[in-house]
């Protein structure tokens, strides 16, 4: 049985680490304690083999640069290393590869995977809230119902990722990829999302409320029931994008053109700010006007 090492300063209570017995550190220098709580640290943050990390505790280890992936091997499938359960929180994973790996319902709250290789990782059910993947890939990655509250992902690329009931609530993606994304029912409200490229990316259902969207870009993306309510759309590229169902109550829009989007329905415009807006010749018979800022928008043939 395995008992905790408790020191007391000045009314304060230390954890050192864990020996087997009170015996054992009898007679024990300090130094000597300190090399044996070091072992278990080392012990416990032993990724050298892969197979047997499912469901391992590994907080606060420090795994920078560590290489989870499995080796392709010639003329065969890539084999995924399974990591399904794994304990990383607050864990130093910066640089760390992830690539392929299976991270099926991995506790990541709070670890810093900063310029980490997920490409292709399966994160479904994953807890990554207040994770720094800043500069972090996750090409292709699964994020299923992955919780991403607060996580920083500025600058991260996230090219073909696929999204399903994602909570990026008051994330950070600031500058990041998300080119052929698949998003639905994604929660992004309060999200910062300045210079995003959602180009081509189908998004259903996403809820990017009261976000910033500042010169992000939505080229040739596909937007069906989006509620950007209150979102900061100033200087957002709808270039060849479809839009269908899309509330944009209270969104400011700015200088926005939006004669380049193709919308299938009236979009809800109530108390939006489109000041210098362009929105010459488009045809919206429903549309939803209600006390809109439409101070020097171009409104002919509308």
């Amino acid at each position: 049985m395995k008992n905790t090492i408790l020191a007391t300063m000045a009314g304060f209570t230390i954890a050192f680490g864990t020996v087997s017995s009170y015996s054992e550190t009898n007679g024990m220098d300090f130094d000597e304690l300190n090399e044996t709580i070091n072992g278990d640290v080392t012990d416990r943050c032993d990724v050298s083999d892969l197979d047997v990390l499912a469901g391992r505790d590994l907080s606060e280890c420090d795994l920078a640069g560590a290489n989870f992936s499995k080796p392709r091997r010639e003329g065969q499938r890539r084999e995924r290393t399974n990591l399904e359960g794994i304990i990383l929180t607050n864990a130093n994973l910066e640089g760390a590869d992830f690539n392929f790996v299976n991270l099926e319902g991995a506790n990541l709250e709070g670890a810093n995977l900063s310029n980490a290789n997920m490409s292709h990782a399966d994160l479904e059910r994953a807890v990554m809230n207040e994770a720094n993947l800043e500069g972090a890939s996750l090409l292709g990655a699964s994020l299923t119902n992955t919780k991403l509250r607060k996580a920083d992902l500025t600058n991260a690329n996230l090219r073909q990722a696929r999204l399903w009931g994602t909570s990026l609530i008051k994330a950070n993606l600031e500058g990041a990829e998300m080119k052929w994304a698949k998003m639905v029912r994604v929660m992004l409200m309060e999200a910062s999302l300045q210079r995003v490229s959602f180009v081509e990316a189908k998004m259903e259902r996403v809820a990017p409320i009261r976000a910033d969207l500042t010169d992000a870009n939505f080229e040739g993306a596909s937007l069906t029931t989006i509620n950007m309510i209150g979102a900061n759309l100033t200087g957002v590229n709808f270039q060849d994008a479809t839009l269908s169902g899309v509330n944009l109550h209270k969104a400011n829009l700015e200088n926005v053109d939006l004669t380049t989007a193709i919308f299938t329905d009236d979009p809800k415009m109530s108390e939006a700010s489109l000041k210098g807006a362009n929105l010459e010749n488009l045809n919206f018979p429903g549309i939803n006007l209600w006390k809109a800022d439409l101070q020097g928008a171009n409104l002919k043939n509308t």
